[in-house]
């Protein structure tokens, strides 16, 4: 569904953006998670959104990926995607 090429003409994805999650409006971007999670949060009337940061959602998510029996070799997209090292996931997370 997110790349159907009739769906995506009728919701302006520009047909040359190659991202996952791309912008509409025919823009060249993608779309940018927190901003989007930031907007859930006022239209939930969430109390106090100001405690969910970006940084302690890449912690939340850190620790329970940390749990998860993932094999060693996949495990690099995950720390590339997080902007961080095996040795900062195994340090910060991941305890015996």
């Amino acid at each position: 569904m997110l790349c159907d090429p009739e769906i995506c003409n009728r919701v302006e994805v520009l047909p040359s953006n190659e991202f996952l999650f791309p912008n509409t409006a025919l823009s060249p971007d993608h779309v940018i998670g927190w901003a989007c999670i930031r907007k859930m949060c006022e239209n939930a009337h969430i109390t106090l959104p100001e405690k969910l940061t970006p940084s302690k959602m890449r912690h939340r998510i850190s620790m329970i990926y940390s749990a998860l029996q993932v094999p060693e070799t996949e495990c690099h997209f995950f720390y590339k995607h997080m902007g961080h090292s095996k040795d900062v996931n195994i340090g910060t997370y991941k305890y015996p």
